[in-house]
């Protein structure tokens, strides 16, 4: 019977705000590499007992909401700003007290051996705005450090209350896996990982979400990493609210395929970009784009 292996080191922490709850679809990370210091992960369970006759025949156990608890250094104001809904005014961080933090994913890494590491994910995490203590310096110095405290619930979406997977860093899997773990925060799981992105033709720079866009051509890439090849891709748009889907086209590739697409400006779009592998295992990738007219 192997032996459980210790965590001793927290490393490598990316939280993605929220930007449309409804669709559970995320917007930019905020990275705070090298800022977390500790992670608290807890649950609580309802317990009932079930009788017959008289007596306990049985316990039914139902799972709750879970906690989240990360001790980290400190937060920039943007930071602070994007996970608590806050808005940054003329450069201050402006709070009227009726902001409503949005539902982030939260991606970290813990260590346990010199490659062995335990990657976890929360998909659905929502903060409360943490306290502030400070203390005036008596003999040696003591340091305030701030925690983000918050309540994880199931992500409908991707079905993933919470995510924990155990990788080789020395391995090609296990670092490819590593590395699509803070690149997209749909990946909960193994297997087929779609890395698409859009990205304006003027701007070749990979973007996931619009916002002031000018209309033109969004350049549509659909890309893959494990799974079993060939991949084949298929691309489609539709007005927000619009049951059906605009086919952009599909292709068979080994590797990557694009596709253009040109949109009418001040509309609000949701793009698809699928891919299937060999073995028929399909993942999609949902981006929402916001069009704006020309100033």
């Amino acid at each position: 019977m192997s032996k459980l292996k210790p965590t001793y080191n927290c490393e490598k922490l990316y939280i993605w705000p929220m930007i449309d709850e409804e669709n559970e679809l995320y917007g930019s990370p905020v990275i705070l590499t090298k800022k977390l210091m500790t992670y608290d992960d807890s649950t609580a369970n309802n317990t009932t007992d079930l009788y017959g006759d008289g007596v306990v025949t049985d316990t039914a156990v139902d799972e709750g909401a879970g906690t989240l608890a990360l001790g980290i250094h400190g937060l920039t104001d943007e930071e602070y700003a994007s996970i608590y809904g806050v808005n940054i005014v003329n450069g201050a961080v402006v709070e009227t007290g009726e902001e409503v933090p949005p539902y982030c994913c939260v991606a970290l890494m813990a260590r346990r051996g010199k490659n062995i590491v335990t990657l976890r994910k929360w998909p659905k995490v929502r903060f409360a705005k943490h306290t502030e203590s400070v203390q005036q310096k008596q003999g040696n110095t003591t340091y305030s450090t701030p925690t983000l405290s918050g309540t994880f619930v199931l992500c409908e979406r991707l079905n993933a209350k919470r995510v924990r997977r155990t990788v080789d860093l020395s391995t090609q899997a296990g670092a490819s896996l590593a590395r699509l773990w803070f690149e997209d925060p749909d990946i909960i799981a193994p297997g087929l990982a779609n890395t698409s992105y859009l990205a304006a033709t003027s701007d070749g720079d990979p973007i996931t979400v619009f916002t002031d866009l000018t209309p033109g051509t969004l350049y549509l890439k659909g890309a893959a990493e494990a799974g079993t090849s060939p991949y084949k891709y298929y691309f489609a748009y539709r007005r927000r609210g619009n049951p059906g889907w605009t086919d952009v086209g599909d292709s068979d590739y080994t590797t990557t395929a694009s596709q253009t697409v040109s949109l009418a400006s001040d509309k609000t779009y949701e793009i698809k970009i699928s891919v299937k592998d060999g073995a028929d295992v399909v993942v999609d990738k949902l981006f929402t784009v916001t069009t704006a007219a020309q100033s």
